[in-house]
């Protein structure tokens, strides 16, 4: 993966490691191979910051389930798709730790989920989904 994405290349070199002369990547701790805890321990996504330091736009650089991460999509059949994110009762459904190690989940300085990914949620459903998300979540305030 690092010869195919030489952006790769400048993530800490704890994140890599050799097996049978091939380099691969190591999950730190059962944790996203891209996380670092930040100084309160919390879990913070290294590929989130470097596309914001380079300014590569972070769609093109993170997989798709990282894009979408805390979301957590649930294909139901039939055409309904039910749309969550990580929580204490859904967590186990992804493999994610507690909500509380996560900032944008627990850090109430934070912009509302539907509002810091607007882009992510237009992308996935169709443009306009993020205001409409938006505009039922203040109707039911």
């Amino acid at each position: 993966m690092k010869a195919r994405e030489p952006r790769l290349a400048r993530l800490h070199g704890r994140h890599f490691y050799r097996a049978e002369g091939e380099l691969g990547l190591a999950r730190p701790d059962g944790r996203c191979v891209f996380s670092e805890l930040d100084g309160q321990g919390r879990i913070r996504c290294h590929l989130h910051a470097y596309a914001k330091q380079t300014q590569i736009d972070r769609g093109l650089l993170q997989p798709v389930s990282c894009r979408l991460f805390p979301l957590i999509v649930i294909d139901r059949g039939g055409g309904r798709v039910l749309l969550t994110v990580v929580a204490s009762h859904t967590r186990r459904l992804v493999s994610a730790f507690p909500p509380s190690r996560y900032p944008c989940l627990a850090d109430p300085s934070l912009p509302p989920l539907h509002e810091a990914m607007r882009a992510d949620l237009d992308w996935l459903f169709g443009d306009g989904f993020a205001q409409a998300l938006t505009s039922a979540a203040i109707s039911r305030r």
